[in-house]
């Protein structure tokens, strides 16, 4: 299993329409499955979703080489919560498992460049991600290094 650790620094600075800055979480672990990009910090309290909005077209692979997260062809948000990963691509809740809370969804926006794209269910995906920003409801900001991710089991799903 190949895991890109995904090194993410802060951009630093304010700026001067009075948003703050803050720390920018290490997203080192990545999750498969779906037609999405998705990574967490090691505790999964902070997340970042990236999904294919148009689920028939990511099946027949029309899916765009390049586009930006906040055009409609993505949902991307950075979640913050609990166990935001608990039984992920798992159809089945066990009992005693763990299930994700999300306590507040900030919106992203920046570039996705989707770098290779197999066909569903045949084998991992990749991006690039640049110029990506969250910015929180009290106008926090948290702005990523450009990085890729990768999505190990592109079109593949529970069941």
């Amino acid at each position: 299993m190949v895991v890109l650790v995904v090194g993410l620094s802060l951009v630093a600075g304010c700026g001067s329409d009075g948003e703050e800055s803050t720390p920018t979480p290490e997203l080192t672990e990545q999750y498969g499955c779906g037609y999405g990009f998705y990574a967490s910090n090691p505790e999964q309290t902070v997340g970042m979703f990236i999904e294919f909005s148009d689920f028939e077209a990511a099946a027949d692979g029309d899916v765009p080489s390049m586009s930006q997260l906040e055009d409609g062809t993505w949902r991307a948000h950075l979640k913050f919560g609990t166990d935001l990963f608990a039984n992920w691509c798992d159809d089945v809740l066990e009992p005693g498992e763990p299930t994700s809370e999300v306590g507040e969804t900030w919106q992203l926006t920046g570039t996705i460049e989707v770098d290779e794209l197999p066909q569903t269910g045949q084998g991992p995906a990749s991006a690039t991600l640049t110029g990506v920003e969250a910015r929180g409801p009290n106008n926090e900001l948290i702005a990523f290094e450009p990085f890729e991710i990768e999505n190990e089991f592109w079109g593949s799903f529970a069941g």
